[in-house]
This record gives C-alpha cells, structure tokens and sequence, in this order.
C-alpha cells in the first residue's frame, strides 16, 4: 500500500511540475515566434536549445507518469489519470483534477502555438525559396 501511495504522490507532483514546465514552454515558444518574425538567428539558436532542454524534460516527465499508471495498475491515458483522480479524497481529486485539467490545456496551447510557428517557417521558407529560384536577382530587384 504505501508503495502504491508513494507512486500517486510523485505522480501528481510531477503533473504540478510539468504545469510548471509547459508554462515555460509557451513562453519559450512565444519568443521563437518573435524571433522568427525578426528573422534574429542568435536568438532562434538560443532558444531552440533550450526547447529541446524543455522538450526532453516533459518527455522524460510523460514516461514517468505512464510508468507509475502502468504500476497503479491503469490505462496509460487520460482515462487512466482520471480513474486515479477520481479514487482519490475528495479536496485532493478535485484540486489534482484541476491540475491535470490545466496541463491538458496547456499543452494544448503548447501544439496550437507550435502549428502557428510552423505555419510561419513555411511561409519564411517559401518565400526564400521563390526569391532564390527567381531567374536572376536582377529581375527580382528592378522588376515592374
């Protein structure tokens, strides 16, 4: 039993940390998407490192709290982290299901700031690209 405690405590500090981290990692996405704006590559250098750091960690993170479900003997899911929830006392389910409510929401956040500094590379790249491929630099520069 106090194994099975044990598992549940390091699994919701590791939800309130990694609430922490994605708080972080919107941050740190939010500055790529301004450095990528003002094409500052010292800056995008910098910051992709310390994404992939952040990337790593919540990786890291996610594989301990599948592992610690898998051991509680639950889906390594949602599901399985709201079947745990929902054993728990009530002041503790309901104060860790808003934790676990608001991680789902930022990493949702995390994945639709994502897509939009993805949408804007492409666009970058397209554009380069079509200024490159143009049939001399000249017809780029003094076109009509």
């Amino acid at each position: 039993m106090a194994i099975k405690t044990e598992h549940i405590k390091a699994l919701l500090r590791e939800v309130q940390q990694d609430n922490q981290h994605y708080q972080q990692l919107i941050a740190l996405l939010e500055q790529q998407h301004s450095a990528m704006i003002s094409c500052n590559s010292p800056q995008l250098t910098d910051l992709n490192q310390q994404l992939l750091a952040c990337y790593q960690q919540l990786r890291e993170s996610a594989q301990r709290r599948v592992n610690s479900l898998k051991i509680l003997g639950l889906p390594a899911n949602s599901e399985g982290m709201r079947q745990l929830l929902s054993t728990l006392p009530s002041g503790l389910s309901e104060r860790a299901a808003g934790w676990w409510q608001r991680l789902e929401q930022q990493t949702e956040r995390c994945q639709q700031i994502n897509s939009r500094n993805g949408r804007l590379l492409h666009a970058q790249q397209e554009t380069f690209a079509a200024l490159i491929n143009s049939s001399s630099a000249g017809d780029f520069l003094y076109a009509e």
